[in-house]
């Protein structure tokens, strides 16, 4: 039926008839035991067309598995049929199936971003692109062309986007592999864009609002944290409890984590007069707190920035959100870490990287040589009862010399002798050599004495 033979110069070629015809397949130069592999495999192909057999499975996996260029000289010799090549899996096919298999759950918010990613890939590759030819080198050039069009945080955002994107198609089987695997998101951190905000400057911006309802939101987001403006809207009044002096706020932000879905805030006292205020002025059964721009059309921004034009402030950048970072910035000097992130409904890696900030209060405090737990210019307008203080924050030698002196009843200064070092200065009434109380290594005199004299 068919035969295995070499022609003059050693390459082997299965030669069979087909009807009056002669058929010849080529296999080059390969190993007899190969060659005789093939020839079994074409047997069966002939017995399959000449007969109407059914192909054998382990034939048709060789033949599904075999390398084109024999492949297509089976086809040339009427053994097989051609190969169509599935369609090219296109940039466009791997982010609207990205988006698509996450259904309606995600959020609109979320959506906007993936929209924005998928509009730079495309901008960048064409919708057309086969997504398996996209090298990492392409990957690193599209992200050198966004950070030279934008900010280093945003950059950061849309390639964080495209890994997504990429991975998933290649959980999916869609490409081999991703090409941005490798790509560095870089930090979404903008410090250039973060602002604190002081209580003075909002308050001069509450006293501008043209009502009650835009004062309580800026100092909801100012003085309560609240992401606006969906925190806020989401407020109702049966979450006020005005007896234990707390508020429960609702997240959607925050919903799809264990326990995020709602969070217990206090009601700080900047909150509760303007908290009163609105409940006053409620209309008998309004169940909102909040009760203007309740649709998603809304430009809370635009007249925010009227408002504090209004004030005579210089506006910020980020408006809403520096309220919130402000907040998280003065909590933190006065209460634990932990107990700041459960009010503010974030985690202190979050708080830490977008949130908290270096104000002119911490700098203040450093030179001057106290806490800022007091809450001295913080905005808070009550300080912490209890040990609130942060453990890294010690006060000075010279504060803790004091605090003793006050417990042991001695109400004279330190004397120093004229003559001696300041580090044989001693106080009249002198101490036990203790760990608590270590000698002063030998200085320059009088270096300590004029310290303390300039205190």
């Amino acid at each position: 039926m068919a035969s295995l033979t070499s022609d003059a110069r050693g390459l082997r070629r299965i030669l069979f008839r087909d009807g009056d015809d002669r058929r010849t397949i080529h296999l080059g130069d390969v190993e007899k035991k190969i060659a005789a592999g093939v020839l079994s495999h074409v047997e069966r192909l002939i017995n399959a067309k000449h007969f109407g057999q059914p192909l054998p499975v382990e034939t048709a996996r060789w033949l599904a598995t075999v390398k084109p260029v024999l492949h297509a000289r089976l086809v040339k010799a009427k053994l097989a049929e051609p190969r169509h090549a599935p369609p090219a899996v296109t940039l466009a096919d791997v982010a609207d199936t990205f988006t698509t298999q996450r259904g309606d759950s995600v959020k609109p918010g979320t959506k906007i971003v993936w929209a924005q990613a998928r509009r730079h890939l495309v901008k960048y590759f064409t919708e057309a692109k086969a997504a398996g030819e996209i090298t990492p080198a392409d990957a690193d050039d599209f992200r050198r062309k966004l950070r030279s069009d934008y900010s280093e945080a945003y950059t950061a955002k849309m390639i964080m986007v495209s890994k997504a994107f990429f991975r998933d198609a290649a959980r999916r089987k869609m490409i081999d592999s991703s090409p941005f695997t490798e790509v560095a998101n870089g930090s979404q951190r903008n410090p250039e864009r973060q602002r604190y905000v002081d209580a003075a400057t909002i308050q001069k911006c509450i006293d501008a609002a043209p009502d009650a309802e835009w004062r309580l939101l800026i100092a909801l987001a100012r003085f309560g944290g609240l992401r606006v403006p969906s925190e806020p809207l989401a407020l109702r009044w049966e979450d006020v409890n005005w007896a234990e002096g707390t508020m429960t706020v609702r997240s959607v932000k925050t919903e799809r984590h264990a326990g995020g879905a709602a969070r217990v805030v206090p009601i700080f006292p900047e909150l509760r007069p303007l908290l009163m205020e609105a409940f006053e002025n409620a209309a008998d059964g309004e169940p909102n707190v909040i009760t203007r721009w309740r649709t998603s059309a809304v430009n809370l921004r635009t007249g925010f920035e009227r408002i504090i034009t209004r004030a005579g402030v210089s506006p910020w950048p980020r408006l809403w959100q520096n309220l919130r970072a402000s907040r998280a910035t003065e909590l933190i000097d006065s209460f634990p870490s932990h107990v700041c992130a459960a009010w503010l409904g974030h985690t202190d890696a979050v708080a830490d990287r977008h949130y908290r900030q270096v104000t002119s209060a911490h700098v203040a405090a450093a030179i001057a040589g106290t806490p800022t737990d007091s809450n001295s210019g913080m905005g808070l307008n009550t300080p912490a009862e209890g040990p609130t203080q942060n453990p890294t924050q010690q006060r000075t030698p010279i504060a803790r010399i004091g605090q003793k002196r006050l417990a042991a009843g001695i109400q004279k200064p330190l004397v120093f002798q004229p003559n001696a070092t300041a580090c044989e200065a001693v106080p009249e009434a002198g101490w036990a050599m203790r760990d608590s109380n270590p000698r002063h290594p030998r200085c320059k005199r009088g270096a300590l004495a004029a310290e303390l004299i300039a205190r």
